[in-house]
């Protein structure tokens, strides 16, 4: 139909937003934003507690409210939670969230924000090292990331021996 996308974005009222240039890539000085959603979607609760969640901000929140977070649904939600807790140097609730308190996704934001934190606080970065022998692949793939991310020379040779895992996710992360 002529459309010349450039851009797609997921908003946080669940729609898609489409931005076009409308003419094709030529500099016309014309462009259009489209927004694709369902209505029902739109208005569900789920999308309703994120936008009004996400509208508050986490600057007030108290580590454990922002604990919870780590839990929700929305990958947004769980980001600003989990970059909150990082700025706030709550180590203690991102390491039991880390060490298996709570779901997969709630693991990984925990890791994920321990890794931020771990140049400013000492002994963070050895509580993500001691996840390189979890139970879960993906938590042993990104504890793997996060202490590349974090050049921690000490985890070298456990980084080396996960070359070996049987999970191939661990094993690129490893080698990275």
């Amino acid at each position: 139909w002529g459309l010349y996308p450039s851009d797609v974005q997921f908003g946080v009222d669940g729609g898609v937003y489409v931005l076009d240039w409308v003419f094709g890539w030529e500099k016309t000085g014309k462009g259009r934003i489209y927004r694709v959603h369902d209505p029902a979607v739109s208005s569900s609760s789920l999308v309703q507690e994120t936008k009004r969640l996400l509208g508050e901000g986490m600057e007030s929140r108290k580590p454990e409210a922002l604990a919870t977070l780590l839990e929700h649904p929305h990958q947004r939600v769980r980001m600003a939670g989990q970059f909150a807790l990082a700025e706030q140097g709550a180590v203690e609730v991102l390491a039991s969230f880390a060490m298996g308190r709570g779901s997969l996704h709630a693991r990984l934001h925990a890791i994920w924000g321990l890794g931020m934190t771990a140049q400013r606080q000492a002994g963070v970065i050895e509580t993500i090292a001691s996840l390189l022998g979890d139970e879960l692949a993906e938590v042993r793939a990104q504890a793997a990331k996060v202490l590349g991310d974090n050049r921690h020379v000490a985890s070298v040779p456990r980084l080396i021996a996960l070359l070996e895992d049987a999970d191939s996710r661990v094993q690129f992360f490893a080698s990275q």
